[in-house]
């Protein structure tokens, strides 16, 4: 467990326009403050900017995109600056460091990585922060969500292929965390979230599912049935398997979703070791 001194905040706020005047995007890798960096969409068109894109001044509807291939380095220091709409697009990078306070008034979406020093928090204010499935988000400070759009304010996007990825240095914010699940077939699963129960597992009224933990004293799966509404306990893993109605014929993952606090994995876990199991399964724990 790291212990940090922090002096950044980074909130993200609501807002969602189409491409308007003063939008920026990169137009090759650099540094966030070199105006080289930087094109700019000027009536209808898209131009190289002769300065950075300034917080004071942009429009809350205005686009700053990180685009695919491109690294950006924003070395913070002011006290309190504002940004508008930010995006990184898949293997966009962009590092944040120095000392200040970022105000982010709009929505923030996350196909690449996103890195900040352990002196930046992030918070997300009245906006959201979706890290979508290719997303890699690194948050050296803390990580809060005091907005008021609650779980939906931080959204971890999960598919077939990949799942978003958030590693952050403290804080228990409320968030969305989606996993993708392969059918007809058994999975190791644990809540990322508060407020998990296995009622979570059925993704809609016509798959059937089935949900076990694992018993070491007996050395056997047991099996969840009625009430299936009780929260399941932090640092427990299960095994899953679910499979759709044959009706209707599906063959792509159905998706569970985890609405809740992010769990502090950080604590003290008690494992039991008994002779009664026998073979590979002797002792095991989930």
């Amino acid at each position: 467990k790291r212990l940090l001194s922090l002096s950044i905040a980074l909130s993200f706020a609501i807002a969602s326009m189409a491409q308007i005047d003063g939008d920026y995007r990169t137009k090759t890798s650099g540094i966030w403050g070199e105006a080289g960096t930087w094109e700019i969409y000027n009536v209808d068109t898209w131009e190289d900017a002769t300065s950075p894109p300034i917080p004071v001044g942009m429009l809350i509807d205005n686009t700053i995109t990180i685009q695919a291939g491109h690294i950006v380095t924003l070395t913070a220091t002011g006290t309190q600056l504002f940004f508008p709409k930010l995006t990184i697009e898949n293997s966009g990078d962009l590092f944040i460091s120095g000392t200040a306070t970022f105000e982010h008034y709009s929505a923030v979406t996350i196909d690449g990585i996103f890195v900040t020093s352990a002196t930046v928090n992030v918070d997300i204010a009245t906006g959201s922060m979706t890290i979508n499935t290719t997303g890699l988000v690194t948050i050296g400070g803390s990580l809060t969500n005091s907005g008021t759009s609650g779980v939906d304010g931080l959204i971890i996007k999960s598919d077939e292929n990949n799942t978003g990825s958030l590693i952050h240095g403290s804080g228990t914010p409320a968030a969305t965390v989606e996993r993708a699940v392969p059918i007809s077939s058994w999975h190791f699963v644990a809540p990322s979230t508060t407020g998990v129960t296995p009622q979570n597992f059925y993704i809609d009224e016509d798959n059937a599912a089935w949900l076990t933990k694992w018993d070491e004293s007996a050395g056997d799966w047991e099996y969840f049935v009625d009430p299936l509404t009780d929260p399941l306990p932090l640092g427990s893993g299960y095994s899953y398997w679910w499979e759709d109605s044959p009706a209707k014929e599906m063959t792509t993952p159905g998706t569970v979703e985890f609405k809740g606090n992010l769990l502090n994995p950080d604590g003290t876990y008690s494992v039991s070791l008994t002779t009664t199991g026998t073979g590979e399964t002797a002792g095991f724990n989930l």
